[in-house]
């Protein structure tokens, strides 16, 4: 029961959200109509319908979007009828971003050394309880498929040399080829960074764009240094909105090279005054393994870095 009517809930809003975007314009068509000619409200109504344009249409559509696509999950989850549970000993330091985001809302005990349980539904993610707690607010949690590293990665690692005319407390260097999962991995990563947020980008774009081309109107048949400060804000927030996309498109082709290229460099930093036993060399630390192309961590001490098991959003 209390799934559907969250079901029915996000159904509404999304509905009410969308009625909302004609709404606003018809009201605001309605009052520039009834409104006096004079220059004063005429300048007011144009501010008005920019303001319309740039933050409030596409947060009202960003609304509906959402709040359209938790009901779809929801759905599903109550037609499969069952949960997924996860469970075992939480690691703050190596916790993802979802798991932090669960020990600060305190649905996981921080300082806990004995292993804990969340139950989450399977479409959705959404938190059904954790150690027994039901969650007040919505709080999702996300999982994808992390390619183990390959039975050489161990071997490789112990195969690091220093470079050329370095000294001892220099780092250790080497490389080990990608197997075929971490490969499939990659094109994983790089294809959902660049569909996650597309869409969404897109449409704020498209409404950023609306907002120049009328400004470019008012500054070319009025006073243009009226409008300077309007058009600044403008655009400073389309360069913010288009910014993470243009770092996730960038970020995506340099994975894809680091797939063609098929090679991680592996590095090894020596402990401080250990030495190895029989050895005079210094005693090296645990692995961390880098994508050339891109630079992101990929390995840290033999296990996936942290990022490639949080999938990315």
């Amino acid at each position: 029961m209390e799934l559907r009517h969250q079901v029915r809930r996000l159904r509404a809003l999304s509905w009410i959200s969308l009625a909302a975007i004609p709404g606003s314009w018809l009201g605001w068509a309605v009052v520039g109509a009834l409104a006096p000619p004079s220059r004063v409200i005429q300048d007011i109504l144009a501010v008005t319908g920019i303001v319309l344009v740039v933050p409030v249409l596409p947060m009202l559509l960003l609304t509906a979007r959402d709040c359209r696509r938790r009901s779809r999950s929801l759905a599903a989850d109550l037609s499969r009828g069952h949960v997924l549970r996860f469970a075992g000993v939480v690691d703050s330091e190596q916790a993802d971003p979802d798991l932090k985001c669960l020990l600060r809302h305190r649905l996981l005990d921080e300082d806990s050394a004995s292993a804990q349980w969340f139950e989450a539904l399977p479409v959705s993610g959404r938190i059904w309880q954790a150690n027994g707690v039901r969650p007040r607010r919505w709080a999702a949690v996300s999982w994808t498929r992390v390619a183990e590293p390959p039975a050489h990665a161990a071997i490789a690692a112990e195969w690091v040399s220093l470079p050329e005319a370095a000294s001892p407390e220099a780092l250790h260097t080497g490389a080990r080829e990608l197997s075929f999962g971490e490969k499939e991995e990659l094109s994983r990563i790089a294809d959902r960074l660049l569909r996650s947020r597309l869409l969404a980008y897109s449409l704020i774009s498209a409404w950023f764009g609306m907002a120049v081309l009328s400004l470019i109107v008012h500054i070319l048949t009025r006073d243009p240094f009226r409008y300077y400060p309007i058009a600044t804000v403008v655009a400073v927030f389309w360069l913010l909105a288009t910014g993470d996309l243009w770092r996730r498109v960038h970020l995506a082709r340099r994975l894809r090279r680091d797939r063609q290229f098929g090679q991680v460099i592996i590095v090894r930093a020596p402990r401080d005054g250990q030495t190895s036993a029989g050895h005079g060399a210094p005693e090296l630390g645990p692995p961390v393994e880098v994508l050339p192309q891109s630079g992101v961590i990929w390995t840290e001490g033999g296990q996936p870095s942290v990022w490639r098991r949080s999938a990315l959003k």
